[in-house]
């Protein structure tokens, strides 16, 4: 029993040295706080963020990097970790050591004693400051507003299985389906796909990919907007935003051990055009106008163009379709484990048609003493679009069929009454 305590102790040693490192090496914020919003720890990312090193903010208030006209924010923090909340991504702006302010994202978590007791709270801090955009009236009654930001997302954690290296696989290519005109390279020959050579529980360690030469994540997006107050008090506004997200894992690439943790696609091949991802440029449209109509009737009505959901192409190895074999590879053992289904497309590729909706609305305020009530009508879907939102993702004779298309047009009618 002594023998197995003393393993477990040295076990959770190791794993609290690994975390510590983790947090220590993290290019975001990570700090911790009392219930009453004394600072407890401080990595060296909020040292880069903020300018304060450790020693000059644990024992000190959090509110020593909030703006003054900001310290509401950290009251109604406080009063959410208390009853247990979680804050998401709020974005904010925070205060510098030497005065300047800069854009922060920031998550924040209660945390509780071995009790369940709420003792401080957890937060992660990441600097969005590098966002740039303008606001001007064109002429009176109308602005119109143009953005750009790009966001680094870092803290990025690799997986090395310690069991495994790269003589542990066998590579091999897959042939892809031909005269498919849908299908890039069709009829040609996809490699970087590899298979285990035997059965082997995995060892997993979790660190910072930058030990191994980083993951890229960058989201790059433009923002137009045009708001204008024509005459009758009807208000229209639209605009137009574009956005991608490119990810670049290659530097796991030629290491058979080390996978991404946070990839979705872990079916992918271990090439290029797969690791370092460019999505499409997809516009998305927006537009609403609302107007008083006679009778005290608000009218409103919303018009939506967004991109199509992006397909993917997921082929069953070795299978076959009306006789034909779909697939094959070029293995030339049978496959350690059941033959696997592997993506032979790269993720941002492929997307369905847009999908379009226009939804109204009308609504009446109606005051009787001290309660009012505010009847609504309002029409989803008015033009019955049945715009695909989900296709099959599997290849083969039913790949690209719709899976879920837009509800169709229905009406909600409701009350709301406030007394």
């Amino acid at each position: 029993m002594n023998e197995q305590t003393e393993a477990f102790g040295s076990r959770a040693a190791e794993i609290n040295s690994m975390l510590a490192a983790i947090v220590d090496s993290s290019d975001d914020a990570i700090v911790s706080k009392s219930i009453e919003g004394i600072v407890t720890s401080w990595n060296k990312g909020a040292e880069r963020i903020f300018g304060f090193l450790a020693a000059e903010m644990i024992g000190q208030p959090i509110t020593k990097i909030i703006p003054q006209d900001r310290l509401h924010e950290e009251t109604e923090i406080l009063r959410r970790i208390r009853a247990g909340e979680r804050v998401d991504h709020f974005e904010t702006i925070r205060q510098r050591k030497d005065g300047t302010l800069i854009d922060v994202s920031v998550t924040i978590s209660p945390m509780r004693d071995e009790t369940g007791t709420i003792i401080g709270a957890s937060k992660i801090a990441r600097d969005v400051t590098m966002q740039k955009s303008v606001q001007r009236e064109l002429v009176p009654r109308v602005s119109a507003y143009a953005g750009y930001s790009r966001r680094w997302y870092g803290n990025l954690f690799a997986t090395r299985n310690l069991a495994v290296s790269n003589a542990d696989f066998t590579p091999y290519c897959v042939t892809l389906p031909a005269n498919d005109s849908r299908l890039p390279g069709t009829g040609t020959q996809q490699c970087g796909y590899f298979d285990v050579n035997r059965n082997i529980a995995p060892n997993n360690l979790i660190f910072n990919s930058s030990k191994v030469g980083g993951i890229d994540d960058i989201y790059d997006g433009f923002d137009f907007d045009v708001n204008a107050r024509l005459p009758g008090n009807a208000l229209i506004s639209g605009g137009l935003s574009w956005g991608r997200e490119r990810i670049n894992t290659c530097t796991l690439k030629d290491d058979l051990s080390l996978t991404a943790p946070a990839s979705a696609r872990t079916s992918d091949p271990r090439a290029d055009a797969f690791c370092d991802t460019h999505p499409n440029w997809n516009p998305q449209i927006k537009g609403q106008v609302a107007y008083r109509l006679p009778w005290d009737i608000s009218f409103s009505a919303t018009y939506q163009s967004l991109s199509g959901p992006e397909i993917r192409a997921q082929c069953p190895v070795n299978s076959t379709v009306s006789g034909a074999p779909l697939c094959p590879a070029s293995l030339s053992r049978p496959f350690t484990g059941a033959a696997p289904t592997v993506d032979i497309v790269s993720a941002g590729l492929i997307y369905g048609d847009r999908i379009y909706q226009t939804d109204i609305r009308f609504s009446r305020t109606i005051r009787t003493g001290h309660t009012t009530v505010r009847p609504t009508v309002s029409v989803y879907n008015l033009f019955n679009s049945n715009a695909v939102q989900t296709y099959t993702n599997t290849y083969g004779l039913a790949w690209q069929a719709p899976q879920t298309i837009m509800q169709s047009r229905f009406v909600d009618i409701g009350v709301q009454v406030d007394f």
